[in-house]
């Protein structure tokens, strides 16, 4: 358990980041840009955290949980990578969302959302749960593909982005029939 401390973390703060902004919005009158540079300030905190929880567990060679994981040293090394990217790459999101002047703070919890599958995707070592993780991925981005509801291109997208990924899907999913009736495994 201790080699997906920070995927734990994040899942848990991730939860009490969406009840507490729910919980600011139904309480304030004027919410904008307050509720969006609060949700920017804990997202900012919470990849820090995950940055450097991340850096702690340098010293663990090879960590495996049920043949559906696995935490090797490389793995540990791109998943720094991916929360120093998303943590720079969060100031840009903020400072876009100021220019449009949008008010959505459940973009931010998205953006967790996504990161965390990211981080899982990056230590699966199993058939089924790297499709479990990719439709986890995948879910998120159709929200983020039609999260702007009064436009129509947006709409668009998320409803062509489904259709195209749930095709896609049905062709991994008999890809991974076969190998399991030609293997006998799941296993990488």
């Amino acid at each position: 358990m201790l080699g997906f401390f920070p995927e734990i973390f994040l899942v848990l703060s991730l939860l009490s980041q969406l009840l507490f902004n729910a919980k600011l919005i139904n309480t304030l009158k004027k919410n904008f840009p307050l509720v969006d540079k609060d949700a920017y300030l804990q997202t900012g905190f919470i990849l820090f955290i995950c940055l450097m929880l991340f850096l702690n567990l340098s010293g663990i060679n090879t960590l495996t949980y049920g043949n559906l994981f696995t935490i090797v040293n490389t793995a540990l090394i791109l998943k720094i990578c991916i929360i120093f990217f998303s943590l720079l790459l969060i100031t840009s999101i903020y400072l876009s969302f100021l220019v449009q002047q949008m008010n959505f703070f459940e973009f931010f919890s998205l953006y967790l959302y996504s990161i965390l599958s990211l981080l899982l995707i990056v230590s699966v070592d199993n058939l089924m749960s790297l499709y479990l993780i990719v439709e986890m991925q995948a879910l998120c981005f159709y929200i983020l593909a039609s999260f702007l509801r009064s436009s129509a291109f947006s709409t668009e997208a998320g409803l062509k982005y489904f259709i195209l990924s749930s095709f896609i899907s049905g062709f991994f999913l008999f890809g991974i029939l076969a190998i399991y009736g030609t293997l006998g495994t799941l296993n990488f």
